[in-house]
């Protein structure tokens, strides 16, 4: 298996210090990676409960998700051995609602001079 980063390093060489040789053996006929163990790690912190806008995950906890990933038969490999987990979107920007625009009606009127004008005759004088 191939590493990309010092995290995926740190989880693959927690797998083969504790995992059997079938297990290691099964997971690598899976098709599983340490980017996919990195991905199911990530996907299972997002789904704990939070108070704020993150969450802090014990590295215990976090090789115990990697090693359900590489063991349990259950939990699917990605098929193009990329982390599954995309980045979010960014949220969708609301457009300001249009302003309100009042329509006044304007007569004109032209006056003896030609000139245009926004008064009635009698309110020129």
């Amino acid at each position: 298996m191939t590493t990309h980063n010092k995290n995926e390093e740190l989880v693959l060489a927690h797998f083969e210090a504790h995992a059997t040789d079938e297990q290691k053996q099964a997971a690598e006929a899976a098709g599983k990676t340490p980017a996919g163990a990195m991905a199911y790690a990530y996907e299972q912190a997002r789904a704990l409960p939070r108070t704020g806008s993150c969450v802090a995950v014990d590295d215990a906890t976090v090789f115990a998700w990697t090693m359900r990933y590489f063991t349990d038969a259950a939990i699917p490999a990605d098929p193009d051995r990329s982390p599954a987990v995309q980045p979010n979107p960014p949220p969708a920007v609301k457009e300001p609602p249009a302003a309100k625009t009042r329509k006044v009606s304007v007569e004109k009127k032209r006056g003896d001079d030609g000139q245009l004008s926004l008064f009635g005759e009698e309110d020129a004088a």
